[in-house]
């Protein structure tokens, strides 16, 4: 067993399943939410749901929730590659060309969980993981915003989630589509192209300039002037804090992101 990091939603461990003779992640929830019944029942509920995405390459598999003793735990598939937002804290910016790759892959996973009703509510660089050939998987479906209301109704430090990446509407607690989904994919375009969030500050501060009429963040390509329009016209939809002004449809941004001109090298 290898331990392989530590979030607000638990510790995450490698382990070998010696059964089956394959390497398996293992999140250990946290003490406080492992008596919280209501949380783990509905994260019991997600899990069996999860089981309809392992057909879709692009969303990290969920195999299960076990206890052992007074601990739960879930059972997941191993991303060899990290997060994405390890990379970011190594590497900063990525190319444009690997930012148009990762979002089209994270906009493909999404489309497969729109056609069947489900939204992630929590898209961010530390839920998606690289697997050994630094393809992108969507972690954590359903999970994320359970252990978030867990969180908020303990009064815990440390929740799930941030507002950082959160679409204005879902502040404001209006009505959320899937369209939420991809103002966050909009924000980490954003931050994986330029090396910078599209919004800083505290809470408050985050939702007041979300939320203020009209407010969006600087131009990626102001940022970053080598960014390509055409990638910074992308992002700058994503990011439209109406609703109405977004892509409609994930498979919208997959066919957006693909479509781009292929930039000239040397």
């Amino acid at each position: 067993m290898k331990f392989l990091g530590r979030g607000g939603m638990g510790r995450v461990y490698l382990c070998r399943d010696t059964l089956l003779d394959v390497e398996v992640a293992v999140k250990v929830l946290p003490a406080e939410l492992c008596h919280d019944e209501e949380a783990l029942q509905q994260i019991a509920r997600e899990a069996r749901a999860a089981a309809k995405f392992r057909s879709c390459p692009g969303i990290l598999s969920l195999y299960g929730i076990e206890r052992h003793g007074e601990t739960w735990y879930l059972l997941m598939e191993y991303a060899a590659g990290g997060s994405l937002h390890d990379r970011l804290k190594r590497e900063g910016a990525l190319p444009e060309e690997e930012c148009r790759a990762v979002g089209a892959e994270v906009a493909e996973a999404l489309a497969f969980a729109q056609d069947q009703g489900v939204l992630h509510r929590d898209i961010k660089p530390a839920n998606i993981l690289l697997d050994g050939k630094g393809r992108a998987k969507v972690a954590d479906f359903g999970i994320a915003k359970v252990m978030s209301e867990a969180s908020s109704r303990q009064s815990l430090v440390t929740v799930a989630g941030t507002p950082v990446y959160m679409a204005p509407e879902i502040i404001l607690q209006q009505t959320v589509d899937g369209r939420a989904d991809l103002y966050s994919l909009g924000c980490m375009l954003y931050e994986l192209s330029t090396g910078r969030r599209p919004f800083e500050g505290s809470y408050p501060e985050v939702a007041m300039m979300k939320t203020m009429p009209g407010s969006r963040p600087p131009d990626p390509r102001a940022v970053r002037p080598e960014l390509s329009e055409e990638f910074g016209a992308v992002v700058r939809r994503l990011l439209e804090p109406d609703p109405g002004y977004r892509y409609s449809r994930a498979r919208d941004v997959v066919e957006a992101l693909g479509g781009l001109p292929l930039r000239a090298t040397g």
